[in-house]
């Protein structure tokens, strides 16, 4: 679909959009986090459904809430791990909850069909503490989100992949046209094999998958296109195939990362897929999938290797097979100078051939031909460095032209 300058750029312009998302007062501060929610430590009985119940009674209390964000926005494992954006203040709601709602289960003996988490809710947005912080003027800061089974994203006060982030999904749909187009879209290899974490289904151009991703989004244009279908066989596959993959990657960084249910489709679905390589700066997916390989008791029949493209390089570019185990291929063009075998002297006519020796030495290995390259020192670029570099080649400037002393709006 693209190429690595291209994917660069569409990074860069995806994560301004992202950082505009939010207004900021003077000093910086944007009024919003994410925090991470552990449902089973608050027990085994408490998972994603009563979570999504607390979410949506504190977000319904509208007068105490000041109409504040709350949603989750990623599923990653099952009824262990999901993600929060917000307002800070609806998100020390959702931690003074869970926290009340611990001790209550201790107290009814981690029986959860005894507890009623509307009570909870509503005494915690009563709770002098909670007005205490709905009614400050300061600023709350994100310590005060780190609960029992909640722990605050450090460093993060945008709230990525949730509603808030709507307003950057006509923008973005704007550059993705401008880079990805029907002729540049292979549907080969996009069908039955690209699963968008918005759905957790893998790709398909049929009305359904249209309805299933205008369900999600609500999209004008997938609802356009849904409007005037045809099973004639009059639809351009190929323009088809080219606005779903912009709508939902444009949709996707204010929708939900449904991890658990790609998951699902990779491990549970019988894909075949017998290997899973997370390519990134560390090994977060990799851990995930564990995990949800070893909560599986067995339910995959085979065996999956999940491997990190540089923690596991040797095995993911298979570096680690023996030699033996390398057959080389067949040639007829001889072999090179130091590879050749001594040859026995041709057989008078008539005379029967011998057969080969057990004892016979092994012929001689291909040597490996020098790959007339030099080695270099592999040293890590500054940061500076890499914004300067994108900031130049926007601009078409020389590397060294860019006034690292002036701000992107400056220039």
């Amino acid at each position: 679909l693209l190429s690595v300058e291209e994917i660069v750029d569409i990074a860069f312009y995806r994560g301004m959009l992202m950082q505009s998302a939010v207004t900021r007062d003077h000093q910086g501060f944007s009024g919003f986090a994410m925090v991470s929610v552990n449902p089973q430590r608050l027990g085994s009985g408490f998972g994603e459904e009563q979570l999504s119940q607390i979410i949506d009674l504190i977000r319904s209390s509208k007068k105490n809430t000041q109409g504040g964000l709350l949603e989750i926005a990623n599923y990653n494992i099952k009824g262990e791990q999901y993600v929060v954006s917000g307002s800070l203040l609806l998100l020390a709601a959702l931690r003074m909850v869970l926290d009340n709602l611990l001790e209550t289960l201790v107290t009814a003996n981690n029986d959860t069909t005894t507890v009623s988490i509307q009570p909870i809710v509503s005494k915690v947005l009563r709770s002098s503490e909670y007005i205490l912080l709905r009614n400050s003027s300061g600023h709350i800061e994100t310590s005060i989100l780190r609960g029992i089974a909640t722990v605050p994203l450090e460093g993060i006060d945008v709230p990525f992949h949730s509603s808030q982030l709507l307003p950057c999904v006509a923008p973005l749909r704007t550059v993705l046209q401008k880079y990805i187009v029907p002729e540049n879209v292979n549907l080969g290899a996009l069908r039955k094999h690209y699963i968008p974490n918005l759905t957790a289904q893998p790709f398909d151009v049929s009305r359904e998958y249209f309805a299933l991703v205008h369900s999600i989004t609500s999209s004008p244009v997938l609802q356009k296109t849904l409007d005037k279908w045809s099973d004639s066989g009059n639809m351009d596959e190929q323009e088809l195939a080219t606005e779903l993959v912009i709508e939902l990657l444009a949709y996707q960084l204010a929708s939900p990362v449904q991890w658990i249910d790609t998951q699902s489709q990779l491990l549970f679905e019988g894909t075949g897929v017998r290997r899973i390589i997370e390519i990134g700066t560390s090994p977060v997916l990799c851990g995930m999938v564990s995990k949800t390989l070893d909560s599986s008791n067995g339910f995959t029949c085979m065996e999956v290797n999940v491997l990190h493209v540089a923690q596991d390089r040797e095995t993911v570019y298979y570096l680690d097979r023996k030699a033996s185990e390398v057959t080389a291929p067949k040639t007829e063009s001889p072999l090179p100078p130091k590879a050749v075998v001594e040859q026995a002297p041709a057989k008078e006519e008539g005379e029967k051939k011998e057969a080969p020796s057990a004892q016979e030495e092994p012929a001689a290995s291909v040597p490996e031909e020098p790959s007339g390259t030099a080695d270099f020192d592999d040293k890590a670029p500054h940061a500076i460095d890499v914004i300067a570099a994108v900031v130049a080649r926007k601009f078409s400037m020389e590397r060294e032209a860019v006034p690292l002393d002036k701000s992107i709006k400056a220039l």
